[in-house]
């Protein structure tokens, strides 16, 4: 699943991508729109996802851009990728999820993975879980760059944000950077 690299003319890393964008870019799998949420099992089997790029305005952004309360994601580890959430209103951004309602184990996104956060809710996995009931974050590392654009915004290494939910959070680990 790698949508970068140099065969299209898309540079390899992420060290443009904030001025210029490759060629191929990202769309988060599941949307806001009824319906249209990700509640599945999302296995990735201990694989690397590498080159994404998103730079939208929307709510919900991320590998996944909303998953629902019966989903879970697994086993991955996410790379070389660029996430902007360019409004300013009600964006919800997360390298994993920018919405997510489900759980989430053994996730690793590494130190080459930038965040740049316009909107209101950026975490480092997940950008906002407003509601939901006994869900668990196990085994999630963060080690990127998330760039906080601006002040009174609600941020964090894993989780940018939590409503009225229940959580638990084991042995999740914050190494990366916020400014």
């Amino acid at each position: 699943m790698e949508s970068g690299g140099s065969e299209s003319g898309d540079r390899p890393g992420t060290s443009n991508w904030a001025t210029t964008k490759p060629i191929h870019v990202w769309e988060s799998i599941g949307s806001v729109t009824v319906g249209k949420n990700f509640n599945g099992i999302f296995e990735g089997n201990g694989h690397t996802i590498s080159g994404l790029y998103l730079s939208i305005g929307n709510i919900g952004l991320g590998l996944f851009g909303f998953t629902g309360a019966g989903s879970s994601i697994q086993n991955l580890k996410l790379a070389n990728s660029y996430f902007c959430g360019t409004s300013t209103g009600d964006v919800e951004l997360g390298a994993i999820a920018g919405r997510g309602l489900g759980n989430v184990s053994n996730v690793y996104v590494s130190n080459d993975v930038y965040m740049d956060c316009h909107g209101y809710y950026c975490g480092g996995i997940v950008g906002r879980n407003p509601f939901g009931a006994n869900k668990v974050y196990s085994k999630c590392w963060f080690a990127g760059n998330i760039d906080m654009q601006a002040t009174g915004r609600q941020g964090g290494g894993i989780l940018g944000s939590i409503g009225i939910a229940t959580l638990s959070m084991n042995e999740c680990l914050f190494t990366g950077t916020i400014t």
